[in-house]
């Protein structure tokens, strides 16, 4: 002031709740994969087991940005926050939330960033959400392994026969 030199304005640092009631930070990771680990929450609307509900991923990328996408839940119990992990080959992890559970299944959606936002990731074969379903005459899954390339992943699908062997597949994607 006086000087005739210009100050720019300091930019006050948006927290990655943002005041969101029922918000809860699960994790630094890096989401967008400029290498520096980003502020992951979520809001989950709708109690345990709720017919009717709803989760939002919120990610801080830098100190004033904070992207967010909304998913339903359906009778999910317990914590919706599954982790991160490498799935899509790409720079970023993948962040992984349950959405809708059954008797003995479980389906997550799988977010991940794309062209500056956060997308859902299909399931290879284009399904929408991940399922994992474990049952005496049943099992799905998904694995991802460490030592395998990046964004490989195995969808495992087997069902018992007569003589009470489990048989199936396992496809590498």
């Amino acid at each position: 002031i006086g000087s005739g030199a210009f100050v720019q304005p300091a930019t006050a640092s948006v927290p990655v709740c943002g005041g969101e009631p029922r918000c809860h930070e699960v994790a630094r990771v890096d989401v967008n994969g400029d290498g520096t680990p980003d502020r992951v929450a979520l809001v989950r609307r709708g109690g345990n087991r709720a017919e009717h509900g709803s989760v939002t991923v919120r990610v801080k990328t830098s100190p004033t940005h904070v992207e967010s996408a909304r998913r339903r839940t359906f009778f999910w119990s317990g914590g919706l926050w599954q982790g991160a992990g490498a799935l899509d080959g790409r720079p970023g992890r993948e962040l992984v939330v349950g959405h809708a559970m059954g008797a003995h299944a479980e389906f997550f959606w799988v977010f991940t960033w794309r062209h500056g936002h956060l997308v859902t990731l299909r399931a290879p074969g284009g399904d929408p959400d991940w399922g994992v379903d474990g049952a005496a005459n049943d099992v799905l899954g998904w694995q991802s392994l460490s030592d395998a390339p990046a964004g490989q992943v195995r969808h495992l699908v087997g069902e018992r026969q007569t003589d009470r062997r489990m048989k199936g597949t396992v496809t590498t994607y």
